[in-house]
């Protein structure tokens, strides 16, 4: 392991045991009544007017000391906003605990005031700051992010920090799977969950993953496909349905080929190939309407 972060880590810990003699807590993390920054960011014009207090939390991201004068970029998952920390607005104890203890990283909750800086970035006056919780590793490099992809890919968590692009895949993806089901069920379809441990598997050609029953001594499989059970469920009356899980696959993997992966899978008795296929059509259109807000979107170069 690098001695810098080794350090580093030690001189966090250090900080933390301080926080504790002192009798502050690291460690509260309940921050209430708090806005989120994006709130703070659409109302900013009208709560800088009126000078009204306001309250929100995140990550520090970055920390700029200027003597008496300190900028922060605090960021939740709504977005960031600067943080202007005054000796003089705060006062001189608070100021020194918060440059003494703060570290990027840590997630801190501060009150104060919407401003306008004289270059002209929406801030925040701190009048009022406390710890949510103290990091004790540091955060990936602000620019080079995870350069190893075994790391990248295993620790998803590091890339989201680093990358926000990476963060927004992981709420585009949650976009979708919320259109789908909001587009099935405007259709009449029923979401059903069947078994995921399965004692025959099926619904296509795969090798699959092998678990024990210990209290019925036998073995079970992970499904690699739901189908099977969909079918079972048409057989029991219902006629349309539809089911968004996970399936496991025991065999070959890549970037774009897991073992453990999300399928999405309907049945409709009484429709034909040619229906389904044009009400797939109408479903990817509506998703990427619901998604990107464009009927229209790029990929690989075209529209």
């Amino acid at each position: 392991m690098d001695e810098k972060k080794v350090s580093e880590r030690d001189d966090r810990i250090r900080k933390m045991e301080n926080l504790k003699e002192l009798g502050i807590n690291p460690y509260p993390s309940v921050s209430l009544d708090k806005k989120n920054i994006s709130d703070v960011l659409d109302d900013f014009e009208e709560l800088e007017k009126s000078g009204v207090g306001l309250k929100t939390a995140g990550r520090i991201k970055s920390i700029r000391s200027h003597g008496n004068l300190t900028f922060s970029n605090i960021e939740d998952s709504t977005g960031f906003i600067q943080a202007a920390i005054s000796k003089k607005d705060l006062g001189v104890e608070p100021y020194r605990l918060f440059c003494d203890f703060a570290d990027i990283g840590d997630f801190v909750e501060i009150d104060g005031v919407a401003f306008v800086t004289h270059k002209g970035e929406r801030s925040i006056m701190v009048r009022d700051w406390r710890m949510l919780s103290k990091a004790l590793r540091p955060l990936p490099d602000k620019w080079h992010g995870i350069s190893d992809d075994d790391k990248r890919q295993r620790f998803r968590e590091l890339e989201m920090v680093s990358d926000l692009s990476t963060r927004a895949k992981f709420f585009r993806r949650s976009k979708v799977l919320r259109a789908i089901r909001e587009f099935m069920w405007k259709n009449g379809f029923t979401e059903v969950e069947t078994p995921v441990l399965q004692n025959v598997y099926g619904g296509t050609y795969a090798k699959p993953f092998t678990t024990h029953y210990n209290a019925l001594d036998f073995d079970l499989y992970l499904r690699i496909a739901p189908e099977i059970f969909l079918k079972r469920a048409v057989v029991g009356g219902f006629e349309k349905i539809f089911e968004i899980g996970k399936c496991f696959r025991n065999e070959g993997m890549g970037p774009a080929h897991l073992q453990e992966f999300t399928m999405f899978e309907f049945y409709w008795p009484y429709a034909d190939y040619a229906k389904l296929m044009d009400f797939t059509e109408l479903l990817f259109s509506d998703i990427i309407e619901k998604v990107y807000d464009n009927p229209i979107v790029s990929f690989d170069g075209h529209e």
